[in-house]
Order: structure tokens, then sequence, then C-alpha cells
């Protein structure tokens, strides 16, 4: 039944002793559900229904009012990213009317439900639009008068002063318009004098409420602190922007030092249950609520119809398990022990289906599953080999995102010297063999000191540390990586084994600064990596080492990072392209108390091969 491949050598599973056979064992579950189940259901529900239903119906009333809030937060974040986006790009300097007019024309055509943006800047007592642009066919098709726009901004003039300080606003303008429509407010994010204005028609948040609803019971709207209805469920309630702050549910919302909580309350004669979430965008907030009544009912009848399925398919299962359990018995076993197989490790697990019932399919199942997660731990072990396995992790658990951040990380370059001219001499097969023995020893160096492999370049290597995790030593844990190359590269051309492969030598250029590291590319094809002035300079330092004979240079900015704990020699301050003074660069000798640091420079050239004139 089960084929184990030997290649791998898998700790033995002990068996355990079944006392009681599954179909006994069913057998008795199935009697026990039907004699006390059923009994226990009538009681249960007489006596505990009515409050635990009410407990179930406010979870999923504050799950309702949770799942909104962040749907609606979501998508108010994203339009504000999306304002300021569009600021950025009207904003820069020298844009003609025409590239004006085409950046505008795209960003409705994305946007087809926002019926106007504009920039506002402060005055002294007031403010005034610097840009006001419209989404005419809204205005054509709902027959709005453009003459409207000056009162309507009168409406939310409060909101846009209030944004030169830093807050954002969310305002109801439905009554201007007669349908349902939304004005955003923010500041600006690179000019505090200006503030964003954006009129939308509130369909995304609509969506929100009506895709959270499983049934029309239920009532979901947004109140601001003031309890001013800003989003309903109901259209009709939006348009008509009435104010929900007598309503208890808002007013323990309002005064709540939480940002989530349910109540039981009364209006009138009716009873309702209410939930509430407190969003993080300008205050607003979150109601789902529904009334006692109607929840209850829909409720009893289900509970009904259910108590019917269930002594259905309980007598059915009883009668299935009694005439076929045996069948259940070997199948399930041999399940059970590939699956102790799989728990030791061992993927590489074959199963014959025995039946053509859902035991069959199981198997069939369990077959592919484990096929699936040998394919998974093939892919993550393959993948560690073509990037960092902390990187490869993280990009399996879909944690790496498109983007970048900033970071203060030491960059790191290394290139061969006169490669070219000896892989000239070598048959290409020779070359990649030859390259990919000495990139095991120079990589094994930068990941024992918690490095990054960024790329091959060639016969050049790229590393960085604290891009995406730092020990905060990471000048040092560049610095040590490179030394400890020095001492492989030693080794790797002395290597008795290899007598006829080329001796290689190579230079280092190690700079600190800040950088960009993320994952950088498109949806389709992504790498993670570092850029900035700082890898650039990094690059030319690496260079500067053929000027120097070196083989390994820091910049000034690492230097002070590591300074007193590594044996330099300064060098003399150089020009390089892109920047505006001379260079101070510091040759390393080793550290400042191996026994083996080299005395000078002189000796240093002599114990790496580096000829006195470069």
């Amino acid at each position: 039944m089960i084929d184990i491949s030997t290649a791998t050598k898998i700790r033995p599973v002990e068996s355990r002793p079944i006392q009681f056979s599954i179909r006994y064992k069913l057998l008795l579950i199935v009697s026990l559900i039907i004699i006390l189940g059923l009994s226990s259901i009538i009681l249960l529900v007489t006596i505990f229904y009515k409050s635990n239903s009410e407990v179930l119906i406010q979870e999923y009333n504050l799950s309702l009012a949770r799942l909104a809030g962040i749907q609606v937060e979501s998508n108010l974040k994203n339009t504000s990213y999306r304002m300021q986006a569009f600021y950025s790009s009207i904003t820069q300097k020298n844009i003609s009317e025409k590239d004006l007019q085409e950046k505008v024309n795209q960003f409705f055509s994305k946007n087809p439900r926002f019926l106007f943006i504009g920039v506002a800047k402060k005055t002294e007592t007031d403010y005034k639009f610097l840009y006001e642009f419209t989404q005419e066919k809204i205005f054509t098709d709902n027959k709005i008068e453009m003459s409207l726009m000056p009162i309507i901004h009168e409406v939310i003039k409060e909101e846009i002063l209030r944004s030169f300080n830093g807050t954002s606003a969310v305002v109801n303008a439905s009554s201007k318009f007669n349908f349902p429509v939304l004005a955003l407010v923010v500041p600006a994010e690179t000019n505090s004098e200006e503030a964003l204005i954006l009129y939308l028609e509130p369909t995304e948040i609509m969506g929100t409420f009506q895709s959270a609803l499983q049934t029309d019971i239920f009532q979901v709207f947004m109140v601001n602190q003031k309890g001013e209805v800003i989003a309903h469920s109901d259209d009709k309630e939006t348009v008509s922007m009435g104010n929900k702050s007598d309503v208890p549910i808002v007013k323990k919302m309002l005064s709540s030092n939480v940002d989530n909580g349910s109540q039981k309350y009364t209006v009138g004669k009716e009873e309702f249950l209410g939930s509430f979430q407190l969003l993080d965008f300008s205050g607003l907030g979150i109601v789902s609520t529904v009334e006692s009544d109607k929840v209850f009912e829909a409720i009893y009848q289900i509970q009904r119809r259910n108590i019917i399925i269930t002594i259905i398919i309980l007598t059915i299962s009883f009668i299935v398990v009694y005439l076929f359990a045996n069948t259940l018995t070997v199948p399930l076993s041999d399940l059970v022990t590939a699956s102790r197989q799989i728990e030791e490790g061992n993927y590489n697990v074959k199963i014959t289906p025995s039946t053509r019932d859902e035991v069959g399919l199981l198997t069939k199942s369990f077959i592919q599953m484990a096929k699936g997660l040998q394919e998974r731990e093939n892919i993550k072990n393959t993948f560690g080999k073509f990037v960092n396995r902390e990187i490869a992790e993280k990009a399996l658990h879909g944690e790496l995102q498109l983007g970048g951040i900033k970071r203060n990380c030491a960059i790191f370059f290394s290139d061969l010297r006169n490669f070219t001219g000896m892989s000239e001499k070598m048959e290409a097969e020779q070359v990649v063999v030859y390259l990919n023995e000495y990139f095991t020893e120079m990589v094994e160096c930068i990941y024992t000191t918690n490095g990054i492999v960024d790329k091959f370049i060639g016969d050049a290597i790229m590393a960085h540390w604290g891009a995406l995790y730092t020990d905060g030593n990471d000048t040092g844990n560049a610095i040590d990586a490179a030394l400890l190359m020095r001492i492989a590269l030693i080794n790797f051309n002395s290597d008795p084994e290899h007598p006829n492969r080329p001796k290689f030598r190579f230079g280092c250029g190690i700079n600190t600064g800040e950088v960009v590291a993320g994952q950088i590319g498109s949806q389709k094809k992504l790498e993670y990596t570092v850029i900035g002035d700082a890898v650039n300079l990094a690059s030319r330092i690496e260079y500067m080492n053929k000027e120097f004979g070196t083989d390994i240079l820091i910049s000034e900015d690492s230097y002070e990072h590591v300074r007193g704990k590594y044996k330099v020699v300064e060098m003399p301050a150089v020009e390089i392209r892109g920047k505006s003074k001379p260079q101070q660069m510091y040759a390393v000798l080793g550290k400042e108390h191996d026994p083996n640091c080299p005395k000078s420079l002189k000796d240093l050239r002599q114990m790496v091969g580096i000829p006195s004139q470069e």
C-alpha cells in the first residue's frame, strides 16, 4: 500500500495499538449523539438559547462593524494616497498646460467616480483654490450646475481651514447634490500651506457596506465625531444627512475610550443590538445595528430546520456507519501511517487508494498534498540558492511588497582584477567553474557575518548589511566579511588540489549611508536590492583599489562607525565623479588587536600579491 523512498533516512514511527475498532467507535458516537444530542438541544434551547444567540449576534455584529471599518479605512487611505500622487504630478516644476491636462484626464479616467478635485492654498484669513478640476460627464449626467461648487465649498470651509493644521476630514455633501457624495479633505504632504479637496460618489464605501451584509435586517452606517451620518447602507439615509448622536450605541462610541464595543439598547419600543468600530482616520466610526426581534425570528426558523436536518443526517449516518465502517479501517490506517511519515519529514510517500468513495478521494488528495509539500520544500531549497534565505522565506509568505523604505546600512562591492584578460585564455566552461568556486568561498564569508548578497555582476559581488535586518554593527560586519574574504582568497589561490587554477586578486569597497531598500521591479519580476548615492559611492570606492594598490578600501563615513577597531592607512583624498568635494578613504590592514595584521601597506601588498605598481 505505501511506497516510501529509501534514499531519505526517516526515524521509525512507533505503532500504537488500537483498543477499539473504528466501527464500534463510530456506532457508539452516533448512538450517543442521537440519544443525548437531541434531548440536550431541546433543553438548552429552552433555557439558554436567547442569551447565547444574543452573544453570537453581537459577535457577528461587531465583526460586521470591524470588517466594514477595515475596508472603509483602507479605501479612504488609498484614496488619500491617490490624491497625494495626483498633487505631486501636477505641481512639478515647469509642467506645461498640455501635460497638466493630460494628467487630469488620466486621473479622472482611472477614477470615474470622482466628481471634483482641487488644491487650496491658505491665505491670511481664508483660502483660495490654486487648481480646480471637475469630471464634466458626471455633472452633465446628473444635471449639476458648475455654479453650485462655490456654495458646496462653503459648506466644508471649516474642514478645509482645519486641514492647514494637518487634519484630514470626511464630510457628507449629499444634500447639495441630491445623491450620495462625500467630500474628502486632506493636507498636502509636501506643503503645509496647501490642502487637497475631493468630491466623490461613495460607491466603493457603500459597496463595502452592502458586501459586508449577509441580510438586509442589518444596517451599517458611518458617522463623524458629531454623530452626523457620513454614509449609510441605505442611500436615502445618506442623502438625508441625519444625526445619530441621540442613538445609545452612537453615544457610547463617541464617549468610549476603546475603539470598538457592543450594546443592547432600546429606541421607542423596539430593542436593538448594536456594535461600533472607530476608524484611525478623521475620527470616523462604523456602527452596525439590527432589531432583536428580526434576528431571533430568523434564527428560530433556522433552528427548527436544523433540528429536522440533524435528525435525518444522524439517522442516515448511523446506518451508513453500521454497514460500511469496515471499509474505512484499512485505508484510514494507511493514511495515519503515511501522515506520521510526513510528520517525520518524508514527503516521498505513495498511497494506493483501495476504495472509490470519499476515503478514496481523501487518499488521492493526500497523495497530491504530499507531492505539494515535497515541491514546496524543493522550491524553498532551490529558491534559497538564488536569493538570501531570509528574503526567500519572506517572499514565500508574501511579506515582501513592491516598493522600498529608507535604511542606513553598509554597502559592499568587490571585483576581480584582470579577470577579463584571464578569461580570454580559458574555455567558457572553465571560467564558469572557477567563478563558481570563487563565489562559493566569498559568499560564505558574507553569510557568516550576517550579510545579504544582493547580486553578482559578472565577476563582481554586491552585498549589504542592515537593509533587511541589523544587529547594530553593520559596518563592522561588512569589514569583517572583507577580511575573511581576504584570508579565504589567499587560501583559495594556494589550494594544492587546484595547481592549474589562475591566481585571483580582488578589490573591495565599503561605504555606510542611507539607501532605499526593498522590492524593486514590477509585479511580475521583483528584486530585493538597495539603491541610492551611498551605493554608487561604494562602487566607486572599490574601483579606487586599482589606483592605490590596495584590496580593501572604506569610506570616511564607514571609518567613523568603526574608529579604533581596525588598523587602517589614510589614503590621499581624491575627486570622485558625482561628489562635490574630494573623498577621504582608508585602506584596511586588519583588526586592531590581530597579531597577524599586516604592519604596513607594503606588508599587505606582499601578503595578498599586489604588485608595487598596479
